[in-house]
């Protein structure tokens, strides 16, 4: 009868088989074939031809390679998904301090936000994962040019394990684009974004003038509610509507009306803060979540040029 330990191993090397067949190896190597309990040499081979054999095969499979994965969402929506990954294929994801050569470093966590007042702890920088051993793992960031800081994972792997590492990432990347923490979800336009409550308005309570309902209607509410309808028609979605007035007119107490009216058909939502947040990396956030409404209040704040 196989001990605990054997099982968990067996089951360890099943998970680690089904990420190497989705990373791209689809056949095990042919050079060596685990059968019986002889140890069977080809013909016109001597014992030490094949301990060298043996020995040059180990080292290659020992051979650490490095790997790099940026992935298209923002660093902390990444961290999360990623750590998630890895509970749900491994199990009980064990952190182990990093060697260093000022001596072992333990894993750092770090409190990301997922939703309004709800935090989870995830790990952040260097780690290392049990299933593969002698492993150095890297949660960290990436600067892109075009969509602003995105999620990276760098590793530090044994070669035998490259497929396995390429399948977790693949499992990783269909995890953010299933359950990313701000896809269709409202916060404000920082790198590492809070949520914003929208739940605070109460829309039934809100009185508009004829003139003002048909406005909204038509440039705002209309295209969020037929977002299908528009794409199929050959129109865009593009569009930029300007809300005017003064203090106390109500353009704030507009913008989030429409902003339950994007989460409830499936939109993001983005509050850009004057002087706190930076509009193109909102913009840059946008993109990557989209389809998404982006409310910058006192846009004037950013504007060139004369009055008008």
């Amino acid at each position: 009868m196989a001990t605990t330990k054997q099982r968990l191993s067996a089951k360890e090397k099943r998970i680690m088989d089904g990420l190497a067949e989705l990373g791209g190896e689809m056949t095990q190597e042919d050079d060596i074939e685990f059968s019986g309990k002889k140890i069977i040499l080809p013909e016109g081979t001597t014992v030490r031809d094949n301990i060298k054999s043996l020995s040059r095969k180990l080292e290659e499979e020992q051979e650490v390679v490095a790997f790099q994965k940026t992935f298209q969402c923002r660093p902390y929506d990444g961290a999360y998904n990623a750590f998630k990954a890895m509970q749900e294929t491994f199990g009980l994801v064990a952190q182990v301090a990093v060697q260093t050569m000022f001596g072992p470093r333990p894993p750092v966590m770090i409190t990301v936000p997922v939703g309004v007042g709800q935090t989870e702890q995830v790990p952040w920088g260097r780690m290392t994962l049990p299933s593969f051993p002698g492993s150095e793992i890297n949660f960290g960031i990436t600067e892109d040019p075009e969509w602003g800081p995105l999620f990276a994972i760098s590793a530090n792997v044994a070669r035998k394990h490259r497929s396995a590492m390429n399948g977790l990432f693949k499992v990783i990347d269909e995890r953010i684009k299933i359950h990313s923490i701000y896809l269709g979800k409202s916060f404000d336009g920082k790198d590492n974004p809070d949520f914003v409550d929208l739940s605070t308005v109460d829309p039934a309570k809100v009185v508009y003038s004829e003139e003002m309902t048909r406005q909204l209607v038509t440039n705002l509410w209309l295209p969020i509610e037929n977002r299908q309808l528009i794409i199929d028609s050959g129109m865009t979605l593009k569009r930029a509507v300007l809300l005017f007035g003064g203090f106390g007119t109500g353009k704030t107490l507009t913008c989030v009306i429409t902003g339950q009216k994007a989460l409830a058909n499936g939109w993001t939502f983005i509050q850009v803060r004057a002087g706190r947040d930076d509009l193109l990396r909102a913009l840059q956030t946008a993109r990557l979540y989209q389809p998404c409404l982006v409310f910058f209040e006192d846009v004037d704040t950013v504007s060139s040029g004369d009055e008008s």
